[in-house]
Formats: structure tokens, C-alpha cells, sequence
């Protein structure tokens, strides 16, 4: 889908360019009157115009990519983050579950770290979450310190929610 937009813009740059060039060229060899007499410094202009129209619109379609690509990480994280059964430790193979959920949650910080613009926030946020990885990496093995741990677990996940959220507006 993508190509075909590419091609699309390009084509329709591709015709007005040509269309200003063909109106010179007549403008040129012939003397038409009213509407349609065009100089060439106005078509030069027209010229200009269009280009610098077409980048500057071009690069902003770039920035919003960005921009919605950056949310959609982050809403990604929120949802693991805010998932009820992110950590759990009853089993061997939940334990690998949670290892793996925290490890994702960690990686998809680490994708959009350098394109967040207020490095403090997410520099607190990667904070928040090594230590929440600590408290459940360094005691996995122990289910009933994992439990006494629970409000200091919500209390992390609720800061780097909060946190997401607000880099989520930041970045809009």
C-alpha cells in the first residue's frame, strides 16, 4: 500500500510540473491573454511552490508517522503493564511467563527511549521498571515476599503507567 501512495504522489507532482511546464512553453510561443498568461518568473514561482509544497507536507506526514508509531509502543507497554497476570509465580512455567513479560516490557522501552524528547520521564520510567524486575527477577522463587511485595508492585506499575500516559500526551 505504501508504494502505491509513493507512486501516486509522485505522479500527481509529476503532472502538475508538467502542466506548469507545457503552460510556459505556450505562454512562450504563442500570446495568450487573461487568466492563462503566465511569465516565466510566475512559473518559476509555480514551480517553487509546488515543490516546496510537497516536501514540506511530505515531511510532516513523516513526523505524525513517527509520532503514532511512538504511541503505539507505548500503548503496547501500557497494555503489558496494566496485564493482571504480569507477574505470577505459582508455577515453573508461569515464572518463565513473567520473565519473559518483564524482559518484552524492558525491550519495548529500550525501542522508543531515544525518540522520547523529555529524557527525564523515561529515564525515571526504565528506573521504575528495573526495579520492579529486581523486586520480581531477585525472588521469584520466593512466592511469599513476592506477595508482601504487592503494593509496592502496584505502586511501580501505577507510577510507570502514569508516566506513559503522560509521555503519550508529550508526544502528540
Amino acid at each position: 500500500m505504501k508504494k502505491h501512495d509513493n507512486i501516486v504522489k509522485y505522479l500527481i507532482i509529476g503532472v502538475l510540473s508538467l502542466a506548469t511546464f507545457i503552460l510556459l512553453v505556450v505562454n512562450a510561443c504563442t500570446t495568450l491573454s487573461g487568466f492563462w498568461n503566465v511569465g516565466i518568473g510566475d512559473g518559476i514561482e509555480i514551480f517553487i511552490l509546488i515543490f516546496v509544497s510537497f516536501y514540506l507536507v511530505e515531511r510532516q506526514n513523516s513526523v505524525d508517522r513517527k509520532k503514532e508509531k511512538i504511541n503505539d509502543v507505548i500503548s503496547k507497554i501500557q497494555i503489558k503493564v496494566l496485564d493482571p497476570e504480569l507477574i505470577v509465580v505459582d508455577s515453573e512455567n508461569h515464572k518463565k511467563v513473567t520473565r519473559i513479560k518483564l524482559k518484552s516490557i524492558s525491550n519495548l522501552l529500550e525501542i522508543v527511549k531515544d525518540d522520547i524528547s523529555n529524557q527525564k520521564i523515561i529515564e525515571s520510567i526504565v528506573s521504575e521498571m528495573d526495579s520492579l524486575s529486581a523486586i520480581v527477577m531477585d525472588h521469584i522463587d520466593d512466592v511469599e515476599y513476592i506477595e508482601k511485595s504487592n503494593s509496592e508492585i502496584i505502586r511501580l506499575v501505577t507510577n510507570i503507567d502514569t508516566k506513559l500516559d503522560q509521555i503519550k500526551f508529550d508526544v502528540v
